[in-house]
């Protein structure tokens, strides 16, 4: 079976042999697509300087997920891989939302690029998330959405979509098993959302 994930390493992981050691004898994972939003998914390509990408030495995952995130190379992407199962989750939505770069959206990481003279940091604009401006945001997310179903239905209409609704945890424990509250974990006003 062909599967195609969008989404954080929550839905990744399923098919990583460190965690589930066979999975490759049900699975094949056709293609990924790493901590994007869906806005971001529905846009135009985003001109920006590829060679001082790769000058960064990013790691290959790293690497990847900027070269998906500008190109907005993805429904090409799910097109020609035809793949039975997309499996997707939306954290990267919640997490980080979404920065205007121009007429055109990329998920609100860009930290990553700083002072890195890939992009034009005269074009960035207003973030876009459920903390700062939630009704904005959530219009922008559903008329992506319902333009991205337009597409599975017209491209993809076999492929199976399951929406991983992963659940964030506060709770990490140690190599000798204790629990322990993380300090990484940061506040969301869950009853905003």
């Amino acid at each position: 079976m062909n599967i195609s994930v969008i989404g954080s390493c929550q839905s990744r992981d399923i098919f990583n042999s460190k965690f589930i050691k066979e999975y490759k004898k049900h699975f094949n994972l056709s293609s990924y697509f790493s901590m994007t939003s869906i806005v971001s998914i529905m846009g135009n390509t985003i001109k920006y300087n590829y060679s001082n990408l790769i000058k960064t030495g990013y790691k290959d995952c790293l690497m990847e997920h900027w070269y998906q995130e500008l190109e907005k190379n993805l429904l090409k992407t799910l097109k020609s891989k035809q793949p039975d199962v997309l499996l997707m989750d939306f954290y990267g939505d919640v997490r980080y939302g979404v920065i205007a770069y121009g007429k055109e959206f990329v998920i609100n990481r860009t930290d990553k690029l700083l002072d890195k003279g890939i992009l034009n940091w005269e074009k960035f604009g207003k973030v876009y998330n459920f903390e700062e401006n939630t009704d904005a945001f959530i219009d922008m997310w559903k008329d992506a959405f319902d333009r991205f179903m337009s597409f599975m239905n017209s491209e993809l209409p076999d492929t199976t979509i399951i929406i991983n609704t992963i659940k964030g945890t506060k709770i990490a424990s140690d190599e000798s098993g204790n629990t322990y509250i993380s300090p990484s974990v940061e506040e969301l006003d869950v009853e905003k959302i």
